[in-house]
């Protein structure tokens, strides 16, 4: 089984969790009169979520076998579903992950 990527789709899901994690939060902290900030491990948290979401909601594994008739079956089909996801997952990622630190450095250094 074979996942193509989206990458347009990447891309914009990209722009708008760069500006929710970086713009949003604190903007959103501001109307509470607060200082609200992610920490770098927060955000590669909610980066792999996003990518591993943007992935699965793309091509979503094929229906799993009957827990009730064979377990081990069952655990073996969901792994591999699982491998090929977070494989494929992975570049979404870095993609993600850049997208999200490079709008930060243009924050910071103006462009």
């Amino acid at each position: 089984m074979e996942i193509v990527i989206n990458w347009s789709l990447v891309t914009l899901g990209t722009v708008g969790l760069a500006w929710v994690v970086n713009s949003g939060i604190p903007l959103l902290g501001k109307l509470f009169k607060q200082t609200w900030v992610l920490s770098e491990v927060v955000k590669k948290a909610v980066a792999f979520a996003a990518s591993v979401g943007l992935v699965y909601a793309w091509k979503p594994p094929v229906a799993l076998p009957d827990p009730g008739a064979d377990p081990f079956l069952f655990i073996e089909a969901l792994v591999a579903q699982a491998l090929v996801v977070f494989r494929t997952a992975q570049p979404v990622y870095d993609y993600v992950w850049k997208g999200i630190t490079s709008a930060v450095k243009k924050a910071l250094v103006g462009g």
